[in-house]
């Protein structure tokens, strides 16, 4: 919620609680860090979530993203 409401600080830290291994988290946290202005580690969340391979509609649509973001 913190991210859909602005508050980037707050939910940069909810979402490193969450499992990293799941690719709709690296997709939220790379969202996170556009917002915040880190390209840079925005860009590494969006590869690690391209590079799941997880067979889910979250980890779908997270991989759908992060291509996009990536190309």
């Amino acid at each position: 919620m913190a991210l859909y409401g602005g508050d980037y600080k707050s939910a940069l830290e909810d979402l490193k609680q969450a499992n990293q291994d799941d690719a709709f988290i690296q997709c939220l946290l790379a969202q996170t860090y556009e917002k915040l202005g880190d390209t840079a580690k925005a860009t590494e969340y969006y590869r690690k979530a391209v590079a799941v391979s997880s067979h889910n509609p979250p980890a779908a649509y997270a991989i759908r993203v992060a291509g996009k973001k990536l190309k």
